[in-house]
């Protein structure tokens, strides 16, 4: 009995430090898998962070009011180099900052917010980018860095005349002056409300009125309604002699010009019928019209 008690083998001390030593290396193959994945969760919830930060923003800025709301008031880059910093205002209440420097905005701290660039379209409009810089956990939290994640707008502004410096109006690319200006149109007040709308250079149409007396039928007075006197409407003539010999008006070469529509107003007498000029195309009446219009 006592020679099988010492003939029983036990591990070398060889044997345990060989086990301790794959023992630790699975632990720190597993704690570093552990630490990657906390680590690819931290960078994928920051970013998720910008994205709907990003999208907030963009849905302010996608609207005239809102935007110029937010900004109005502010100073666009002295050049195409400059940052210049500004405050954005909560749209919905002026008095209170929604986001600026050292501020807080959705958890997270606000390193920089600025325009930079500044592109001149038209007259009083700028296209510049809005930049938003949230303060990002660093390498040690994330896989990789992300100083580079940033919030960028292109945005367009329109100064004040006066202070040529000073935003008046502003909005992002889903907006209606940002597509009317960066299209080569222009933004000017036109139509009965004194609105703002937008005029394309020889490729917009222009109404026209012409009033006419019920009984006599002679033409009473011709008006402009969108503009009397902006020379981008396509009506060829500003003046009360643009009534042809058949008290009709005439159009711009290229365009055709269209009844819309008539009104009677029998206590005045009269009759009020509007007209437009519809672009067709360069090579739409190449020849006179009749009556002395030059296209009809």
């Amino acid at each position: 009995m006592f020679n099988k008690i010492y003939s029983q083998k036990g591990l070398s001390l060889i044997q345990v430090l060989i086990a301790l030593a794959i023992l630790s290396i699975l632990t720190l193959g597993f704690s570093t898998v552990i630490v990657n994945g906390l680590k690819g969760q931290k960078t994928l919830q920051v970013r998720s962070d910008v994205r709907m930060m990003s999208n907030y923003l963009e849905l302010i800025f996608s609207k005239t009011e809102s935007c110029t709301n937010a900004i109005a008031g502010g100073t666009i880059p002295n050049d195409a180099t400059d940052k210049q910093n500004i405050v954005i205002k909560n749209p919905q209440d002026t008095a209170n900052v929604l986001i600026e420097t050292n501020g807080q905005f959705e958890g997270y701290k606000i390193k920089e917010v600025y325009l930079t660039e500044k592109t001149l379209l038209q007259p009083n409009y700028y296209l510049t980018k809005l930049v938003v810089k949230p303060e990002l956990p660093t390498s040690e939290f994330t896989v990789g860095t992300l100083d580079h994640l940033k919030i960028e707008i292109p945005i367009l502004v329109e100064v004040n005349p006066a202070s040529p410096s000073s935003i008046i109006s502003c909005g992002s690319e889903n907006t209606p002056e940002y597509q009317c200006v960066s299209q080569g149109g222009n933004m000017s007040a036109g139509g009965t409300t004194g609105k703002k709308r937008c005029y394309h250079k020889g490729d917009l149409s222009g109404n026209v009125v012409w009033a006419q007396n019920l009984t006599s039928g002679a033409t009473l007075s011709c008006a402009y309604p969108n503009s009397l006197d902006n020379p981008d409407t396509n009506v060829s003539i500003h003046t009360p002699s643009h009534c042809s010999t058949s008290n009709l008006p005439c159009c711009r070469p290229g365009f055709k010009r269209t009844r819309l529509g008539a009104i009677e107003w029998p206590a005045a007498n009269r009759r009020e019928t509007t007209f437009s000029c519809f672009y067709v195309g360069n090579g739409f009446c190449h020849q006179p019209g009749v009556n002395g219009c030059p296209c009809n």
